[in-house]
């Protein structure tokens, strides 16, 4: 009987989990379809339900983390360049700077993932496809456009995620792009310890989120995107360093 009684607990966490997510995906999805096309993005009630949701998500699959020197990033009109060790990168910086609406760029594969590709056309966040050129610069140029606006907008510029045993790879002068056409101050995020985490492993592993910067328009003005990408893997390497 106390076997019985624990196989219906476990059914039951189960079972709580599924409706959990079916509820979620429901409402994203009520959400999209009826403002989609509007700028719902700025409305706090969206900036609720996206944190919940990405809180949720990160607590199911038992992802830990502590950000440092949040209090340094400004509410709107920036470019945050960072580090890219795993899939959770722009959803763990969407949550730690949730009141920004920040937005950015990322991996078209990630936009097909039922959910998150949902909350990533809702703030939009703009999938790149690496194999198109063509359309990565019309991606590049939206992204412009939106920092111009004054939505913060992040980017990996190491072009994808680092599966390497180097701390840091080469970062791509072309990402420095939207850095040097929008004109914003550009800051700076390292993400470490996230490449360990494990979907479904039991014990959590100690990760962290470190902001720092910036570096002005009236500091950076001068340089080329090469002279920028080179510049902000110094700054990243050096915080990488700290942690």
């Amino acid at each position: 009987m106390f076997l019985l009684y624990i196989l219906y607990f476990i059914l039951g966490l189960i079972g709580l989990f599924i409706f959990s997510w079916l509820f979620i995906i429901a409402l994203g999805y009520t959400i999209y379809f009826l403002f989609g096309k509007k700028e719902i993005y700025r409305n706090p009630f969206i900036e609720f339900i996206q944190t919940f949701t990405l809180k949720y998500y990160f607590f199911t699959f038992r992802v830990k983390y502590k950000v440092i020197d949040r209090n340094i990033i400004p509410d709107s009109d920036f470019i945050v360049v960072g580090n890219h060790i795993s899939n959770y990168d722009p959803f763990l910086l969407m949550v730690a700077l949730s009141k920004t609406r920040i937005a950015g760029i990322s991996k078209k594969e990630i936009s097909e993932v039922p959910l998150l590709g949902l909350w990533m056309k809702i703030l939009r966040v703009l999938p790149l496809d690496r194999t198109d050129n063509r359309g990565a610069a019309k991606v590049m140029i939206k992204a412009i456009k939106q920092a111009k606006e004054g939505q913060p907008m992040f980017v990996f510029p190491e072009g994808g995620r680092n599966k390497t045993d180097q701390p840091l790879l080469d970062f791509k002068p072309g990402a420095f792009k939207l850095v040097e056409k929008s004109k914003k101050d550009m800051y700076f995020v390292c993400f470490k310890g996230f490449n360990n985490h494990k979907t479904f492993k039991l014990k959590r592993v100690a990760c962290t989120i470190k902001f720092s910067g910036p570096i002005t328009y009236e500091q950076y003005k001068d340089l080329t995107t090469a002279e920028l990408a080179e510049l902000a893997h110094q700054k990243i390497a050096e915080e990488l360093k700290k942690l």
